[in-house]
């Protein structure tokens, strides 16, 4: 090979070398592009650490490194993919307390659990720490955002401190209070009518607590009334069938007043027979 060769293929390598890096960066900007779509179509589900919010401008800063500078359009895919990834993490935290909101609109208070209280006190807080540090960031606050999950909703997060975090938090407050509160609402009302012809202790809880369900007496005849209920000696209670086995549960209580003084139960193939009512 010639001196002449040489100088040129070695011209070439240097112009290869130098074109390397833009195209390196066009490649990675084209990919946060592309998660900027991403984003628009499933906010927080696009999160991936593979493209952490830093990574557009690093990718760029390396290539100023190597000598290439960043076009306007490039510089601007990069700010729009930090909005994005921004509103993402937000959606996170909204969609959490707005799941919670969502919980409370569905639940029975009287049979929920006072814990739940502090469990949406810190998803409300969450939720409010949250926009108020990306919006610091500079978060864009105009931007509609789809909160997906059990009550869909699309706000943007200049709206959702107000509209979601806040009336989560005030209702957070309270929640175990409430719980309480209506936990003895419930256990009077369905207590009243047993109290009414003097049922009391064992009897009385036994009741409240299976106050949804059919009682029988030996025999098998249904107990539908409270005074029934007050001076039956043996309650029972039927089961199943079970999903897996099939079988059929009787559970036999035995009262001496209002006491409890015995509980048995026995597995039947079908519905046991009014003889086991015994």
């Amino acid at each position: 090979m010639t001196r002449t060769s040489l100088i040129s293929l070695a011209l070439l390598a240097s112009t290869v070398g130098h074109a390397e890096p833009a195209d390196d960066l066009a490649g990675e900007i084209a990919t946060y592009n592309k998660q900027i779509e991403h984003f628009q179509d499933y906010w927080s589900k696009a999160l991936d650490t593979r493209w952490p919010i830093d990574g557009c401008h690093a990718a760029i800063k390396t290539a100023q490194g190597a000598g290439v500078t960043a076009t306007e359009e490039q510089q601007r895919i990069c700010a729009e993919f930090v909005k994005h990834h921004q509103l993402a993490e937000a959606e996170v935290a909204v969609k959490d307390a707005n799941q919670w909101s969502f919980f409370l609109g569905q639940i029975n208070m009287a049979t929920n659990h006072e814990a739940n209280g502090g469990k949406m006190i810190a998803s409300a807080a969450k939720c409010s720490s949250e926009l108020d540090r990306l919006i610091a960031a500079g978060m864009p606050t105009n931007i509609t955002v789809h909160i997906s999950g059990s009550n869909p909703t699309d706000i943007t997060m200049g709206e959702a401190k107000a509209k979601i975090c806040a009336p989560l938090a005030k209702a957070a407050g309270s929640f175990a209070k409430d719980v309480g509160s209506a936990r003895t609402k419930a256990y009077e009302a369905a207590a009243k009518p047993y109290k009414a012809v003097g049922i009391t202790g064992d009897r009385l809880e036994f009741l409240v607590d299976h106050v949804s369900y059919a009682m029988y007496g030996a025999g098998g005849g249904e107990l539908r009334t409270p005074k029934q209920l007050k001076t039956a000696s043996v309650i029972f209670e039927l089961l199943g069938p079970n999903t897996a086995s099939g079988l059929y549960t009787l559970r036999r209580y035995q009262f001496k007043g209002d006491t409890l003084v015995a509980t048995t139960s026995a597995d039947f193939l079908g519905r046991p027979r009014a003889k086991f009512y015994r």
